[in-house]
């Protein structure tokens, strides 16, 4: 600026002094030339400054720009201090006012500054008190607990933290137990407390200890021990009652957990030596084998006592874990119950006892039925032969005797033409002859007919069919797989004469013009099965009849040891089917080898017709290497007794209530696809071979083929 001044005054020098020239020439003009002088003066002295201002300004506007880059700046670092706080400001709540644990910060002297709301309601105090610096540690701590407090203070300043420990605070009404430990803040010389509330755990400690001495008090009486058993040194600690049970000494007293509790104190090898040598290795395998599994274990053992005497116990008992997870302790209890083994061992002496008189008493029951199946089969050859005497007696005797006499009518005939009288009443004799030849010959085929002499049932009820429909107009389809022969006459004359029934119920009762007759071999037994389209009735109604009905065919087919089954309902037609045994023959002295030493398959049957099972049971309980371990009537039934009794060979009915065979020969071979699955139908069908072949199935046999197929299926040929 001084050199600004300086510059004007040399300007204004510079200027005056023309205007002095002049004004000594014209004074008129130098009048002139002094009013105007300030203005020239004025507007020279601008444009002589105007650069230096310029100058000034650019250098103001960026003085001006780092003031605003420089407000700028704290500006944004006054922002980032403020975010800073607030973040600092939310974990301060978070750790403080948020946290479950009391949280509490003094200075040196005992003074609370700061606490959240947890601390308050442990001391329950207010917020008010705290802001009024009226809550010390010295006023709400029993003195018993201060020293502790200085030290865990003075610790908490030597290392940062102190190590937690119990103590308790003075409450309005009593007190409350805390855990608590310090922390030092550093460099400000305050104290960071943090509280835990534990009434609730130590209410449950004393409710555990009281719990603890009334099961002892309890147990003071009887014979049950209680013992805790340290895996790594082997000591046990138990009470006198487990002495008793085992017989053990004391070698030292404790008091570890109450002095009614666990009182005594031993050693793993003692109670080793209690334990009869024989249970001992089961005892130890079953007790290892619980921590490996980490479940709790139940053995029972027999103790040997120093008398001699042995005395069972069960031992229950619990294993205890470290964070690792290795065992570490052994919690149990032992029971005598040597009462309970010895009336287990009477009840399995009287069950010994029992199974062997249930077994005397089968074997008398087989006896018997073997002996009244013999007498019903004589019973049944002594009708067969009186029948046939009948008959023979009809057709030797009393037809030859009509025919004779049939003879000497004509002759007389012959001699009395002349006598219209007398021919007439010939004639009508003569008419009444063939009425009683041809019933005597009819009653006598019925009696006993020619064709049972054959022995080939698939003739004889051909021969029936025949019959019948010539007599009652009744169609009756006849239809046998291959032949089947008996080598009991009485059988094939009971399987006749129930056919004979059954046909003859059929054109009684079902109104129809035709039915179906099915007979075949399956093992030892023969089946027959009558069925119609008819009007049926309810098999719960059929009542007690008189003769060879129903009633009868079934009592006398089920003393042969066979069975009955009937299927009706009214407007849907009816079904008969019959299982007889052939002859007296039992299956394990059916004379064919059993193969000793080989391992035979294990088949299960599933089928809905119980009298199918039957046959098949009969029919593969002859066959040498397969046993017959379960039968099911469904499908769910199957699977399930598949996936229990474990079989080699599972054969399978198409057609299944509940469930259908391809669905339970799918879930048997997604269980055990070991399992061979031999699929069994009517029907001839490749659509349903099929199926059953994309369930699993590695054979598809029909019912009407030769046993010799179902035999190679289940075999695997």
């Amino acid at each position: 600026m001084a050199k600004r001044r300086n510059s004007d005054s040399e300007n204004s020098s510079h200027v005056h002094r023309p205007s002095r020239g002049r004004r000594q020439s014209d004074p008129a003009s130098s009048g002139r030339a002094q009013e105007l002088a300030p203005d020239i003066i004025g507007q020279t002295q601008t444009e002589e400054t105007l650069p230096a201002a310029d100058e000034l300004l650019q250098e103001q506007a960026a003085e001006l720009q780092c003031l605003e880059a420089e407000v700028h700046a704290q500006t944004q670092e006054l922002r980032a201090a403020k975010e800073a706080l607030r973040e600092s400001e939310l974990r301060r709540w978070r750790v403080f006012e948020a946290n479950p644990l009391g949280v509490v910060v003094s200075n040196t002297r005992g003074r609370i500054l700061e606490a959240n709301d947890a601390y308050l309601r442990i001391i329950g105090r207010d917020r008010e008190d705290l802001e009024a610096g009226r809550i010390y540690w010295d006023r709400i701590t029993p003195a018993e607990y201060l020293p502790r407090d200085r030290q865990a203070i003075a610790e908490a300043q030597t290392t940062g933290v102190s190590a937690t420990y119990e103590k308790e605070f003075l409450r309005r009404g009593g007190r409350v137990p805390v855990l608590m430990a310090y922390a030092t803040v550093g460099g400000v010389g305050e104290l960071v407390a943090f509280v835990l509330d534990i009434t609730e755990r130590k209410q449950a400690e004393q409710a555990l200890h009281a719990s603890q001495e009334r099961l002892a008090l309890a147990l003071s009486g009887t014979r049950i021990g209680m013992y805790d058993r340290d895996i790594a040194t082997g000591e046990i600690l138990g009470t006198e009652q487990l002495a008793y049970l085992l017989g053990l000494r004391t070698t030292t007293t404790t008091t570890t957990i109450t002095t009614t509790t666990i009182s005594q104190s031993y050693h793993y090898h003692d109670w080793a030596q209690r334990v009869h040598p024989e249970d001992l290795p089961r005892v130890e395998a079953e007790l290892c084998r619980c921590m490996a599994e980490r479940a709790p274990c139940e053995t029972d053992y027999r103790a040997l006592w120093a008398d001699g005497s042995i005395h069972w116990v069960a031992d229950r008992s619990i294993i205890q874990y470290d964070p690792d997870g290795h065992p570490t302790h052994v919690l149990g209890i032992l029971m005598d119950i040597t009462e309970r083994k010895q009336a287990e061992e009477s009840l399995y002496e009287l069950n010994a006892t029992l199974e062997a008189r249930v077994a005397q008493r089968t074997a008398e029951l087989k006896r018997r039925a073997r002996q009244l199946q013999r007498l019903t089969l004589d019973m049944s050859e002594a009708e067969d032969r009186e029948r046939r005497r009948v008959s023979e007696i009809l057709h030797d005797d009393l037809q030859q005797q009509l025919a004779a006499a049939k003879f000497h009518l004509g002759l007389m005939r012959d001699r009395v033409r002349q006598d219209s009288s007398l021919r007439t009443i010939g004639d009508e004799v003569d008419q009444m002859l063939k009425d009683a030849i041809e019933q005597s010959r009819s009653l006598s085929h019925e009696l006993s007919p020619a064709v049972l002499c054959q022995g080939d049932l698939v003739e004889t009820l051909g021969w029936l069919a025949g019959q019948v429909q010539a007599k009652h107009g009744l169609a009756v389809h006849v239809r046998a797989h291959g032949q089947v022969r008996s080598q009991s006459d009485a059988i094939i004359a009971l399987v006749y004469k129930v056919a004979q029934e059954l046909l003859f119920n059929v054109v009684k009762h079902a109104r129809v013009k035709e039915v179906r007759m099915r007979v075949r071999r399956m093992g030892r037994c023969i089946c027959l099965s009558v069925s119609d389209r008819g009007c049926g009735f309810d098999p719960q109604e059929l009542g007690q009849t008189a003769g060879f009905g129903l009633l009868s065919i079934r009592e006398r087919i089920e003393l042969l040891g066979g069975r009955m089954k009937i299927r009706s309902a009214i407007g849907k037609g009816s079904t008969f089917f019959i299982v007889v045994p052939d002859g007296m023959v039992e299956p394990e002295l059916s004379g064919r080898p059993q193969g000793e030493g080989t391992a035979r398959l294990r088949v299960l049957l599933a089928d809905d017709h119980e009298i199918v099972r039957e046959g098949l049971v009969s029919l593969l309980g002859e066959e040498s290497g397969i046993e017959v371990v379960g039968e099911a009537a469904n499908g769910r039934e199957v699977v399930d007794m598949a996936d229990q009794l474990k079989p080699d060979v599972v054969i399978m009915d198409v057609l299944m209530p509940v469930m259908t065979g391809d669905e339970a020969t799918r879930q048997i071979k997604q269980h055990r696809p070991g399992t061979r699955v031999v699929a069994l139908s009517m029907a001839d069908d490749p659509d349903t071979a099929e199926k059953m072949y994309a369930a699993g199935a590695e054979a598809y046999v029909l019912k009407t083929a030769p046993s010799e197929d179902l035999f190679a299926a289940i075999r695997g040929g």
